[in-house]
């Protein structure tokens, strides 16, 4: 458990307000800058959603779960504001309370109102949203959702400034978040990215999450790589006066300015890769190599030999435990086992196969089936007799529409007419003629 203390880069800031108060100049600072200070959203990095959370004091995680929607989803219930994401096809989200309806495209998000019930339904075939939120360790759980609970930090009491914020960059670009009042929780989108922070140099790919602290410097090592950052901003007074000012920028006592630590010792992943290091080569008995120090279900000494990272369970950041990818046959150290451009865990998650490019045959590959918006589980998502890769390869028609050109004749009848003869398990065939006759 970590005990948030006072943002490094604040300390000029208290250094300043001790001159200042006495005059009251510092309240006119304060007004000046707003009741939030600056966004702390800069380079290639915007704010895409916001709320004040009131957090009670005690031990607080972030939660980040993975819901599954379709037209039919039950409403969701939050006892406290949760951020949905959504990342490709489009999604409807309705406030069952007031009746209200936001549509959210890919890349864009909202904020569930709590303890509103709020259905979250898809425009398009099944797909994930991402729902996280800030909330006591006690309240949080992932019952009917995958996902993830961060480790537990300690808050004080009070409201505060809750932003979640999308960086996109390419290769070789670099955007940075500054430290807010707790750890910030990242979410990988697509691509990887090496982060800088207090936890030291960490990557992260696709489909992964995790928790950081201190000022955060995100380096992209592929094109289009997109991570959501999910950070508690300043704490704000909300006491009834006409203009709050953030407390968390004015009231610190200087005292508190954390310690500068000390180089030589070592942070606890460091220390306990040690421990296992020298447990493997016969240097510490009291740490036993078949210990499974980050609880995958791989002892430490088969982690070592097989390349996967023994404090990391999710070595390759899809999603799946490498555990569970050594039972499944995936690969713990690819993201993407079967080069589809689904991650493994995603592919778990949608029920088509890691290990199959395309679970459904229908030579349309699995992230193709995503990107056209049809269904990768089913050969013929819109049942016009055509399957999903021949209208996409050959035909030139819509996979989810049946009748695409919407003349009331299907798309089926229209390439082959009903007196034709050939089966939609013909379509190769009959492409193959016409161009023997040509």
């Amino acid at each position: 458990m970590k005990r948030i203390g006072i943002q490094p880069n604040r300390v000029v800031a208290v250094a300043i307000a001790l001159v200042l108060a006495g005059a009251g100049v510092i309240t006119v600072l304060a007004q000046a800058l707003g009741p939030a200070g600056p966004s702390p959203a800069s380079d290639h990095a915007a704010v895409v959603s916001q709320a004040l959370v009131t957090i009670p004091e005690g031990d607080t995680v972030w939660r980040i779960r993975n819901l599954q929607v379709n037209e039919a989803t039950e409403p969701i219930t939050n006892p406290y504001p949760a951020f949905v994401s959504a990342e490709s096809i489009p999604v409807i989200v309705v406030d069952e309370v007031t009746g209200f309806r936001q549509r959210l495209a890919g890349g864009e998000a909202t904020v569930i109102l709590p303890n509103h019930a709020t259905s979250i339904l898809s425009l398009g075939p099944r797909q994930t949203v991402t729902v996280i939120d800030v909330l006591p360790v006690d309240e949080a759980s992932l019952s009917g959702s995958s996902g993830r609970i961060s480790e537990s930090f300690s808050m004080s009491g009070g409201a505060f400034d809750v932003d979640l914020i999308r960086i996109d960059l390419d290769e070789g670009e670099t955007s940075t978040v500054p430290m807010g009042n707790g750890p910030s929780q990242l979410v990988a989108r697509t691509g990887q990215a090496e982060i800088t922070g207090d936890d030291g140099s960490f990557m992260m790919a696709a489909s992964s999450d995790r928790l950081a602290n201190g000022d955060l410097t995100i380096t992209a090592n592929t094109d289009d790589t997109t991570l959501l950052i999910a950070r508690i901003g300043p704490q704000i007074d909300t006491s009834g006066s006409s203009t709050p000012v953030a407390t968390a920028e004015a009231t610190p006592a200087p005292t508190e300015a954390p310690a500068t630590p000390a180089p030589a010792t070592p942070g606890p992943d460091s220390g306990e890769l040690s421990n296992v290091l020298e447990s493997v080569l016969g240097g510490d008995e009291s740490q036993p190599s078949d210990v499974d120090s980050d609880g995958d279900g791989i002892v430490n000494s088969e982690e070592i030999g097989g390349d996967t990272d023994p404090d990391n369970p999710d070595t390759d950041g899809d999603g799946l435990n490498d555990g569970d990818e050594r039972e499944r046959g995936t690969d713990p150290t690819n993201p993407d086992t079967d080069d589809d451009g689904i991650p493994d865990g995603q592919e778990v998650e949608l029920g088509t196969d890691p290990l199959n490019s395309d679970t459904d045959n229908d030579v349309l590959y699995d992230g193709g089936e995503l990107i056209y918006g049809s269904d990768p589980l089913e050969p013929d998502t819109d049942g016009d007799g055509l399957s999903d890769g021949d209208e996409v390869y050959f035909y030139n028609t819509s996979p989810v529409e049946e009748d695409t050109d919407g003349d009331g004749v299907n798309d089926y009848e229209e390439v082959f007419g009903s007196s034709s003869g050939l089966r939609p398990g013909d379509a190769l065939a009959w492409v193959g003629a016409s161009v023997r006759q040509t």
